[in-house]
């Protein structure tokens, strides 16, 4: 991605979440952005702005996506809504004893968003990590 990329991508991606679908579609078709990346910011866009019910239906493929974007946003709302359900089907493994996370993506994006899982598999805690 040159430069003159960067800023209408990185535009597009932190607008998604704050404009309604039919007006971040009207705005982003209106920018020079390229056909792929149009339709990327689209899809982050409806996801985003969708109600929890079909957040939910649709985190297992948003999980498996390979722009990074769109299991992060996935990793965000599971966070966000302490989901501890949906984090025990598709991101967390255990047993009584211990917790993980094999999947390493899901690790840096549970990082990037300030976030820890701890605990065990009967008792998933999400908690927010103290900024320094």
């Amino acid at each position: 991605m040159n430069n003159e990329r960067i800023d209408p991508y990185l535009h597009s991606y932190g607008l998604a979440k704050l404009i309604p679908v039919t007006d971040f579609v009207t705005a982003i078709d209106a920018t020079d952005m390229r056909s792929w990346d149009k339709t990327l910011a689209k899809q982050l866009n409806v996801f985003v702005q969708a109600d929890a019910a079909t957040k939910e239906s649709d985190i297992s493929k948003k999980l498996k996506r390979s722009e990074f974007i769109f299991p992060l946003a996935a990793m965000r709302y599971m966070l966000q809504t302490n989901n501890i359900e949906l984090l025990k089907k598709y991101v967390v493994q255990g047993d009584a004893t211990s917790l993980t996370i094999p999947n390493r993506a899901h690790q840096l994006f549970v990082r990037m968003l300030g976030y820890q899982i701890t605990g065990n598999i009967d008792n998933v805690v999400i908690s927010q990590i103290p900024a320094l």
